[in-house]
């Protein structure tokens, strides 16, 4: 997705669109400095951007793990696909009709989702890819051998994506105004800057919401 920056005044009554790459870099340089006081994750991705290295920034997961969007798609999507899907690649059902003696197991999934509007996320990366690795604990109840109860022993999930432009798409950052991203892959064009890979660390999900005690029927 498009890197975003948020903040700042645009000194020049030349619209973006009219500005040589020279000129654009000065903006986006300016964007940089603004950004750094409200925005800096999204600051940095734009500073990195500049430098036109290409090379993979690895950052933290804070962003991300407190992003109400992130936990709600962990828990509307993620933990469902964990406890719901009969796909052999998805969910937990078809493994323990595959191997129903098995007290543990290993999932994974990922999937894309988008950063809440205006938040530091949306101007950092907007879209990014969010990957969940769990293991769980299955028991079959008393009750109803065909109910099992099922826990999270642990959850761990990861953002990351490109840090690139698209033809058509563009963004209103405030004070700024429209920010098309043709005009950063004019900058690109003329090789002064690259777009490179955002990866965070990996966060130990806590949420009940997320992470609580469910049943599954066979």
């Amino acid at each position: 997705m498009g890197g975003r920056t948020r903040s700042g005044k645009e000194t020049s009554s030349k619209s973006f669109g009219q500005k040589t790459v020279d000129e654009l870099i000065v903006e986006y340089r300016k964007m940089v400095e603004t950004g750094k006081k409200v925005a800096p994750f999204a600051a940095d991705n734009l500073s990195h951007w500049l430098g036109n290295t290409g090379n993979k920034r690895v950052v933290s997961a804070d962003p991300f793990k407190t992003e109400s969007n992130v936990i709600a798609h962990l828990r509307d999507k993620h933990r469902k696909i964990f406890l719901s899907q009969t796909s052999r690649a998805k969910g937990i059902i078809p493994r323990i009709k595959k191997n129903p003696g098995a007290a543990t197991y290993t999932m994974q999934w990922e999937d894309s989702t988008y950063a809440g509007r205006l938040t530091e996320l949306y101007f950092a990366l907007g879209g990014f890819t969010v990957r969940s690795k769990v293991e769980v604990s299955v028991v079959p109840t008393t009750a109803d051998p065909s109910i099992y109860d099922v826990t999270f022993d642990s959850w761990q999930s990861q953002a990351y994506d490109d840090y690139n432009w698209d033809h058509g798409k563009s963004v209103y950052i405030p004070f700024w105004g429209k920010i098309d991203d043709k005009d950063a892959l004019r900058v690109e064009k003329a090789g002064k800057a690259k777009s490179f890979e955002v990866e965070s660390h990996w966060w130990k999900v806590t949420s009940v919401s997320i992470v609580g005690p469910a049943k599954v029927q066979i």
